[in-house]
Formats: structure tokens, sequence, C-alpha cells
């Protein structure tokens, strides 16, 4: 009998193949997906933290005083609990909100839904999600904030991550990223990041003490083995080497992609510290989550040497792999049929490599699996 992952997975391939030519109707359809699974689950059953921490502080909330820092779950729970609401609503409002804000940044900056949302799943952002609610509220925020950067809002900006900060204060951690994404890449960013990862070595005991008394619930494991943590980050340094060979070769830069780069860089920073405890992956995935975008940016690259040219925005919203609105000026993308054979292999190996991380691990976790809707006994 197929699982609820494996009906989910063979759900999304089967709309990324029907709607492959318009990216709003599969994003929508796939994002209707995620948030059923995700919103009806029996909170108490599915998750690492839903029934064993939040429930219990539900369950007391209407008598608990709201403290600092990270209010703004609580202030959400004690609303609803002063309206007589069940513990799940919270899961389903809390899916709600986290499914819209993905879904509106993939529609607008994805240059491949079908790529961005394997890779949500895939690395484990959607699962996590189940579970740290706090942090999901905090995440969805920054997505918003995320296009606060290429609308050029800075009070927007700031606004949205106070926002997240209210939900989960490490995301305080992305405050930078308005002023980091207007930087240049250029031939010094390696040294850059080397720069970096050095002086956060000289102070890491100092940042390990922190990131401990912020996490107040201790470590949270929510990859498969705390060894994939170092293979996660190998994976974060190789990919982005090979998007600063795409971007130092590109004959236009792509303005989001120059931002995500420093994005990645930072989040391979942060996740060097999950040797010492896996809750800097946590950290790490303010800034990682945006790989979603990443990723598809970095299989399009393979298509920008070659001897046609066409016209190309930054981020396109009609098709899976098509042309639309974009916040910046337009770009020359070459293209060869050898360049998009390599670009589609490309996509075929990430697409494989998601579905089987994503399966085998949910099929596989006592806290996933087997899988019960709110309204399931047994």
């Amino acid at each position: 009998m197929f699982s609820i992952y494996v009906i989910q997975i063979l759900l999304i391939l089967f709309f990324g193949y029907l709607f492959r030519n318009d990216k709003k109707k599969f994003l929508t359809a796939a994002f209707i997906i995620l948030f059923v699974v995700m919103a009806f689950r029996d909170a108490g059953r599915i998750g690492y933290d839903s029934s064993s921490s939040y429930y219990i502080e539900y369950e007391g909330i209407k008598t608990k005083e709201l403290s600092w820092p990270n209010p703004g779950l609580p202030i959400i729970m004690k609303a609803i609990k002063n309206l007589n609401g069940d513990y799940q609503w919270i899961i389903v409002i809390t899916a709600i909100v986290v499914c819209f804000a993905y879904y509106k940044l993939l529609v607008k900056y994805s240059e491949n839904g079908f790529i961005s949302v394997m890779w949500f799943m895939g690395m484990f952002f959607y699962t996590f999600l189940f579970s740290a609610l706090k942090q999901a509220w905090a995440m969805a925020f920054l997505c918003f904030a995320f296009d606060a950067i290429f609308e050029k809002k800075p009070l927007r900006f700031v606004v949205l991550v106070g926002l997240a900060v209210l939900f989960h204060f490490p995301a305080l951690i992305f405050l930078p990223a308005y002023w980091i994404a207007k930087l240049q890449i250029n031939r010094s960013f390696p040294i850059l990041m080397f720069s970096v990862l050095v002086i956060v070595y000289i102070f890491r005991s100092q940042i390990v003490s922190l990131m401990t008394s912020a996490y107040s619930k201790g470590n949270l494991e929510y990859s498969s083995t705390v060894a994939f943590l170092g293979t996660k980050f190998v994976l974060m340094v190789l990919i982005l080497l090979y998007a600063l060979y795409l971007y130092y070769t590109a004959e236009a830069k792509n303005r989001v992609l120059g931002a995500l780069i420093y994005f990645m860089g930072l989040a391979a920073v942060i996740q060097t510290f999950c040797f010492y405890s896996n809750t800097f992956e946590r950290l790490a995935d303010f800034y990682y989550q945006f790989s979603i975008l990443f990723m598809p940016l970095v299989v399009k690259g393979n298509t920008y040497d070659s001897k046609e040219t066409v016209q190309s925005d930054l981020s396109y919203t009609n098709g899976i792999s098509g042309s639309g609105d974009s916040l910046a000026k337009k770009r020359i993308i070459k293209y060869t049929f050898a360049d998009i054979s390599v670009s589609t292999v490309f996509a075929v190996v990430i697409t494989v490599f998601c579905v089987w991380r994503y399966v085998s691990y949910m099929q596989n976790d006592a806290f996933f699996s087997p899988f019960y809707f709110f309204w399931q006994n047994g």
C-alpha cells in the first residue's frame, strides 16, 4: 500500500507534467497538496515537537504570562484558546501562513517551479516546518522579507524581519540581508567568505554559547542523521562554487543570483557549526531556505553559453520553464541543444535525489510514519 508521502510525490510529479508550461497552475496544485498533508495531520502523532511541547504549552496558555523572547506564537495560541478553538487550529493556521508565503515566493522568483518544490521537499524544509512551529512562522515572514529586498522597500523589510523575530528570536540574523543582497560579486568573493569563516572560527565558543541559550529546547534533529549535516555542508560548498563559476562567466549578471550566492555562502559558514550542535542547521536555514530559488538558477545556468540568444527575465511567472515578470533589467541568455540537454539531465538528477530522500526519510521515521490525519483513530 502506498503511503501518503508516496501519493503526495506522485501527485506533484503528475501536476508537474500536466502543467509543465504553466508555472503558476503547477505551484497552485503543488501547494494545495503540501498544505493538505501539513495542515490536517494528527498533530499529536506526526512531527517531532508538536505534541510534546507546543501542545502542552497550548493547554495551559490561558493562565500563562507572555514573555520575551518569542511571544508571537503564544499570542496566537492564547487568541485561539480564548475562542475555545482546538489545538489543531494552530496547525491549520500555521500551514496556511507557511504554504502561502512559499507559494508567493516561488510564483514571483523561481526560475523553475518544479525544481523549487522538489528541493523544498528533498532538503526537508517542508518536513521541518511540520514541527518547529515558531521557526515556521519566522521563515514564512522572511519569505515576504526577501520580496521587500528586490522591491527596494527597506522599511517593509525591517518590519517583516521584526515580525519574524517576534516568533523566533534567532531570525534576527537575517536583518543584514537587505544590504548583503546589494553587494557585488567579484573575484575576491571566495577570499571574503574564507575571511568570514576564520572570524567565525575565532569566536566559535561565544557563538555556540549564544545559540545554545537561544534554543531552550536543546537540539532538534530533523535531518535523517547527524552525519548528514557535514554532507550537507559539502553539498552547499560544491553548489556554491559551481554557481560562482556560472556567475563569473556570464556575459550579464543576474541580480537575484548574486544575492543568493551571498546567502548560500553565509548559510555554508553557519552550517560549519553543526559539528558542535545540529541546532545551527536551524540558524543556517534562515538563509539556506532560499536555495529553493538558488537551485533552479543553477540548473538554468547550464544554458548561459551558446550560439543563439533569447531575452529572459531574472524571474518568470508563466511557465515552469518560461518567461514572465521581473523586477530587474533583462539579461541575455544563450543556449544550444547540447546545453539544454545538460540542463535537463541536471534537473532529472535533482528530482530523483529529492524524491528518494523525501520518501525514504518520511516512510522510515517513527515521528512521521505511519501517517494519520487528525480525524483518524488507531
